[in-house]
């Protein structure tokens, strides 16, 4: 890692993790115990408030890494949003091997593939597009794990 780079860039790419192969995959595990540790340490109300925040505060630190990143709209290198995603995905859902494992997979998943109109939140101009995708990645595979949850322990 370069130390003359902003520190909004060494932010939006969690330092080296954003320079590993599939570098988005590596920051969701790395994001995992984080997002686990938060849940189980912080009411739904604290985490809704650390969700908020660090959505807000990804958005401004996205934007001024993309200044850095200027010949690419969504630089694989930033991976910031797949934190703040992975956060957004394990919101209010129960914790257990199966979800943890559910969340990352569906995360990932939707992610990579990009379906139900998520391409088309990856083509906005800017932070919107890079965290976007990924809050509809997210979103999306959290409600899958809380139906599937629901249906199959029925509580």
């Amino acid at each position: 890692m370069n130390m003359k780079m902003p520190l909004c860039v060494q932010i939006a790419t969690l330092g080296p993790v954003g320079y590993l192969p599939a570098s988005g995959t590596a920051a969701t595990l790395l994001t995992l115990p984080i997002a686990y540790l938060l849940r189980v340490w912080l009411n739904a109300e604290f985490y809704l408030i650390l969700l908020i925040t660090s959505l807000l505060l990804a958005f401004q630190i996205i934007n001024c890494a993309l200044e850095y990143f200027k010949e690419d709209q969504d630089p694989s290198q930033i991976v910031l949003d797949e934190f703040v995603g992975c956060l957004v995905t394990f919101y209010a859902i129960p914790l257990c091997w199966p979800t943890i494992i559910a969340g990352f997979a569906f995360f990932r998943f939707f992610d990579i593939t990009k379906w139900f109109g998520i391409k088309k939140a990856e083509s906005l101009i800017g932070a919107w597009g890079v965290l976007l995708d990924d809050i509809l990645a997210a979103l999306l595979a959290n409600i899958i794990i809380k139906l599937g949850y629901y249906l199959i322990v029925g509580t």
